[in-house]
């Protein structure tokens, strides 16, 4: 939905969304529970911290007294494809899709209800390698499948017509391998990447009278995003020829966050005001791998590869303007990067010949 925002606007701070009223990484449903889809025309709102043009709002379903649900399905194979021009051979390629809701009672009453929201992608693709490597063209099909897979669910109950509230929780997968290969990338320099996020979403709504409506909402989530080479081994860059050896890309990133905001709104006539709180709280520890140095020398002797690991932790209060960020074993950082540099040194004055 990007192409429907302000492009001088996405490329400052990149996209926003907001679900019923709070920034998340993603609207917590399927397509088939989303309820409406605004794009933000006002740049300068004061509800929210960030410009407004490059924000996307979506409010989702709720539950229904009466059973309802919808479901879609997507079939590609192949069969009907035409052979790739840089394929020796043609692809076995292929891609299921399914993703639905149903909603519902629980109680005889229908005071409580629910809302399941189910999607599930497999897309079996290839990805076409042709290089030139040492010992001729190499030509392949590789695979380079990707995964996704999210399940939602929700449980509403209305006290009162004027009095609901709702929880709800969402666990959303994805995975591909091989990332990255093709063209000239050989498939011993790709990546397998992981993503996993759990959230837990809480809402209640309560309308004081015809005019006044306070909206309370929060969610709590952690996610793991990884990154791993297929092999570990230095990386060959032959430029326009081909890319082996390892893909250097090792990266793990997790992060736990609370979002919550209470918003107020009062309705006269024309006009509505809206005042309330929002907060966001993130803890974000990454680890990051494989800082390397390799030394060529004459007798192609290579120094031993290091792996350091750090913690980091930043909480953003972006209502207030307060920003902290605080870095754990800095000093033994700074300890491993000063010793990288003197040996560095050393070697260029006793070898006078060096390369990095």
């Amino acid at each position: 939905m990007s192409r429907f925002l302000d492009s001088v606007a996405t490329g400052t701070n990149g996209i926003t969304l907001v679900v019923n009223g709070i920034e998340a990484n993603g609207p917590g449903v399927t397509a088939s529970a989303i309820q409406s889809v605004k794009i933000n025309q006002n740049p300068y709102t004061a509800l929210y911290s960030r410009p407004g043009r490059a924000r996307i709002e979506i409010t989702t379903n709720g539950g229904t007294p009466q059973f309802h649900g919808s479901g879609n399905f997507l079939y590609r194979d192949s069969l009907f494809d035409a052979r790739n021009t840089f394929a020796l051979t043609k692809p076995s390629e292929q891609r299921t899709y399914y993703q639905g809701s149903l909603t519902g009672p629980l109680s005889r009453n229908k005071k409580t209800t629910f809302l399941l929201a189910l999607n599930d992608d497999n897309n079996n693709q290839q990805a076409i390698v042709v290089a030139e490597g040492p010992n001729g063209t190499i030509n392949a099909n590789v695979p380079n499948p990707t995964h996704h897979y999210f399940l939602s669910g929700r449980v509403f109950h209305d006290y009162s017509d004027a009095n609901q509230f709702w929880v709800g929780y969402s666990y959303e997968h994805r995975t591909v391998q091989n990332q990255g290969v093709g063209g000239t990338v050989l498939p011993e320099a790709g990546t397998n990447t992981m993503f996993a996020e759990h959230e837990i979403n809480v809402g209640h709504t309560y309308v004081f009278s015809p005019k006044l409506l306070n909206q309370l909402h929060f969610l709590v989530g952690t996610n793991d995003n990884q990154v791993h080479n297929l092999i570990e081994s230095p990386q060959l860059v032959v430029s326009g020829s081909f890319t082996g050896g390892g893909a250097q890309a090792d990266f793990r990133r997790t992060e736990y966050h609370f979002d919550g905001s209470d918003i107020v709104t009062y309705s006269t006539g024309k006009h509505e005001i809206k005042f309330g709180i929002a907060w966001i709280l993130q803890n974000k520890p990454f680890e990051t791998h494989t800082i390397e140095m390799q030394q060529i020398r004459d007798r192609r002797r290579s120094c031993a590869v290091k792996e350091k690991s750090g913690t980091a932790t930043n909480r953003r209060l972006p209502l207030y303007g307060w920003s902290v960020s605080e870095t754990e074993s800095r000093r033994q950082i700074m300890c491993d990067i000063m010793e990288v540099v003197l040996r560095v040194i050393a070697d260029a004055y006793s070898d006078r010949k060096i390369g990095l």
